[in-house]
């Protein structure tokens, strides 16, 4: 079963994507182009570009898999 994780570059989807991982699923990230990667160094998924609020390219990134785990989020400080 393909799981898909937005929002794996940040603190709490990368933890998501790795716990996945560990647990034998098969993860697959949703990251844009200009993500910074690091929180995925050394972990087995599956990389696709794209962004949420591009309809197709979430279309793209959902074909295949059985789970959305929606981790990805929009702040900013003041």
């Amino acid at each position: 079963m393909k799981a898909l994780v937005t929002g794996a570059t940040g603190f709490i989807g990368a933890a998501v994507a790795r716990a996945l991982a560990a647990a034998g699923q098969d993860v697959r990230v949703l990251i844009r182009p200009d993500s910074d990667l690091r929180n995925l160094e050394g972990l087995k998924v599956e990389q696709v570009h794209g962004d949420l609020r591009d309809r197709d390219s979430l279309r793209r990134a959902l074909t295949g898999c059985a789970q959305l785990y929606h981790v990805a989020a929009h702040y900013a400080l003041w």
